[in-house]
């Protein structure tokens, strides 16, 4: 039985509440065991509401978990890259919200950084997974 990956979510507002914990916390090879949000009370009670064991109040914090393999970055879309910069640094596995960066210089540096770290660094596109979608593929594919 393989190991499941141990995951963070960084930014745990609205998106991330609604889309990204519920889906890691039911896919049967991850494990979500952080969130970080800036006011603690707010990190706790996601965390709570979750049952996510640790809340976090600076990315830092997320990142320096032991175990910690992969990030899912939900910040405003200001933080993005500063965000991903940390994690892709420390080998950290990445899915970044859209807009991935606010300029090109920078996500051709997250690019090359996750190609140098021999990472997985993915743009949030999770409608092309939902059931109409790969319906629709079917169709096409025929």
């Amino acid at each position: 039985m393989q190991n499941k990956i141990k995951c963070g979510v960084i930014g745990a507002g609205w998106w991330a509440t609604f889309a990204h914990i519920p889906a890691l916390l039911g896919h049967p090879d991850a494990e979500l065991m952080a969130i970080q949000k800036r006011n603690i009370q707010e990190a706790q009670k996601v965390a709570d509401d979750f049952g996510v064991p640790i809340a976090c109040t600076t990315v830092s914090e997320l990142l320096a978990l032991e175990g910690l393999e992969a990030v899912v970055i939900s910040s405003t879309p200001n933080l993005h890259y500063e965000h991903a910069l940390k994690a892709l640094a420390l080998g950290k596995h990445v899915l970044i919200e859209k807009p991935m960066t606010l300029t090109t210089a920078e996500a051709v540096e997250l690019v090359e950084m996750a190609r140098s770290q021999g990472t997985q660094f993915l743009i949030s596109c999770p409608w092309h997974y939902t059931e109409h979608a790969s319906e629709a593929q079917r169709f096409i594919r025929e």
